[in-house]
């Protein structure tokens, strides 16, 4: 790979790689060269050396590790809390109170708008 070979997507590059071996060649990988406007930034190939006369060996096959099933944690339980017998005793001796007093006024409001109003001097 040399000075021609970089490349501007959507394009590839004009290189490509194998490895020649007595028993065969290896994968051909094609389009490979260095991505035009950088500093040879490039895709690496890597082969691995295999027998191809040998069987191929099966990995293992493991079962799958699943976690251990753990009960949901649920949230303590409160017990409800019951109110006072008497909680409301004073709030509602006010609330009459306060009854009291407005309907003082009320009826001190309609009498005064009943009266009769007082008589003016006029005389000149």
């Amino acid at each position: 790979m040399g000075r021609g070979d970089y490349y501007f997507p959507p394009a590839g590059g004009s290189s490509g790689v194998w490895v020649a071996d007595v028993k065969g060649q290896s994968d051909f990988v094609s389009g490979l060269g260095m991505l035009g406007g950088t500093n040879h930034r490039h895709v690496d190939v890597f082969y691995q050396l295999v027998d191809l006369d040998a069987p191929p060996v099966e990995p293992p096959v493991e079962p799958p590790v699943e976690p251990p099933i753990e009960p949901p944690i649920e949230p303590p339980v409160e017990p409800p809390v019951e109110p006072p017998a008497d909680r409301g005793r004073g709030l509602f001796e006010k609330l009459d109170r306060i009854i009291a007093l407005l309907e003082a006024r009320a009826d001190s409001d309609r009498l005064s708008s009943w009266a009769v109003p007082k008589a003016h001097n006029l005389s000149c």
